[in-house]
């Protein structure tokens, strides 16, 4: 445990894989192993000491449960994310995570519910994140994405927001319809212009991928150039 605090995992994982090896599956042996593996990055092998100390020891550890939530395959994931919720064990980064795995999961409805959470607990931009790592619908981003340009306007964290929002709507088979939007926000930011034109070109509007490319060609001639010439 002092060893841990100092932060020294890779000695951790030295000193918990030779008391394992010569006097078996301890439980604080075990536990560290588990821990010092992730820290470590070797996530595998996490998992595999993760799950036995649930087995043997603890199913309720959450420190250990938080290991199944981010590397376990996609159903313990699930659990684990189940009963740290339960145990309100979660920061937001894990909320985010379980968000992420209802959705990949197609448990639609749990991660409907998850959202009026992440929605009050967590800053817009973090909120914005959180449905665009999540796979969340292109509506429900869209409205997020409108939540952050009434707060911030067009800000780094917008512009980085909507670079990744406006790529997942020209990638969707059913798409968002940002037009309004783009519309409405749209102030001759040079590089929101580019982001703009960028997903007008992702979706075959090449007149209005020029249109907006062009508020960019002074301020950013090499971009503009680039894609000018993809064009052709």
């Amino acid at each position: 445990d002092d060893i841990a605090k100092t932060g020294d995992w890779e000695r951790v994982k030295n000193i918990s894989t030779e008391t394992i090896e010569s006097k078996g599956l301890e439980k604080e042996a075990l536990y560290y192993n588990a821990l010092s593996l992730y820290y470590t990055g070797n996530y595998k092998n996490a998992v595999d000491s993760a799950r036995i100390y649930i087995l043997m020891y603890d199913k309720t550890s959450p420190v250990i449960l938080k290991i199944l939530l981010y590397k376990g395959v996609s159903q313990e994931a699930y659990s684990a994310g189940e009963i740290l919720f339960e145990l309100n064990a979660m920061n937001s980064s894990d909320k985010i995570q379980f968000f992420k795995v209802l959705n990949d999961l197609g448990r639609i409805d749990e991660a409907g519910l998850l959202i009026s959470d992440l929605k009050e607990s967590l800053p817009v931009y973090d909120y914005c994140f959180a449905l665009i790592n999540g796979n969340a619908t292109s509506m429900l981003i869209l409205e997020s994405l409108e939540m952050l340009y009434k707060e911030e306007g067009i800000s780094n964290n917008f512009l980085s927001i909507a670079d990744k929002a406006f790529n997942i709507f020209s990638k969707r088979e059913y798409r968002a319809k940002p037009q309004s939007f783009i519309e409405s926000t749209f102030d001759g930011n040079a590089q929101y212009a580019l982001i703009i034109g960028d997903f007008y070109y992702k979706i075959q509007d090449k007149d209005k991928a020029i249109y907006y490319w062009n508020y960019a060609k002074d301020m950013y001639p090499n971009a503009y150039k680039t894609r000018i010439e993809n064009l052709s």
